[in-house]
């Protein structure tokens, strides 16, 4: 994912854990992924808003 994200992009994630199949620990283990991806692209310059920001 972090590969391929550039500037202008929209990157919609979402997991509640409660559908059939989903790992119940997948919001966690998400928001924990976000915040080493957001280091990552505030290293690039790429600032990351909500879209209602935009």
């Amino acid at each position: 994912m972090l590969r391929d994200i550039k500037k202008g992009d929209v990157v919609l994630l979402h997991d509640c854990g409660e559908t059939v199949g989903a790992d119940v620990d997948a919001p966690i283990n998400t928001i924990t992924a976000l915040k080493e991806v957001f280091k990552e692209l505030s290293g690039r310059r790429i600032s990351c808003v909500r879209i209602d920001e935009l």
